[in-house]
């Protein structure tokens, strides 16, 4: 989506968060992982809530994003969510965020 590629140039977060939580699945996705590349603290917290979507292309996608940003706080949220998550495709994306977040 070229608008949410504007989006991350103008490192916009609040408009990105907005499509994670009402645009259609691929939307979401495609958001989610804007966040992770816009780098921006303010979109932590909101990626972290996520990690509890029903969905797990989701869980997946908000794993990548934490990954991205690399936020050492969010070790902690991904290990809890891998302790809880059903799908081991899900889980050895969770596992692979870990790995890419240096220690804090």
């Amino acid at each position: 989506m070229a608008n949410i590629e504007r989006l991350v140039e103008k490192k916009k977060v609040a408009p990105l968060i907005r499509i994670m939580k009402k645009g259609n699945k691929s939307a979401r996705i495609e958001a989610i992982h804007a966040l992770g590349r816009v780098k921006d603290a303010s979109g932590f917290s909101e990626l972290v809530f996520y990690l509890n979507d029903p969905d797990t292309e989701i869980r997946r996608a908000v794993a990548e994003a934490l990954g991205s940003l690399g936020d050492g706080h969010a070790k902690a949220h991904l290990d809890y969510a891998m302790y809880k998550e059903d799908d081991p495709v899900t889980r050895e994306t969770m596992h692979q965020a870990m790995l890419s977040i240096k220690d804090y």
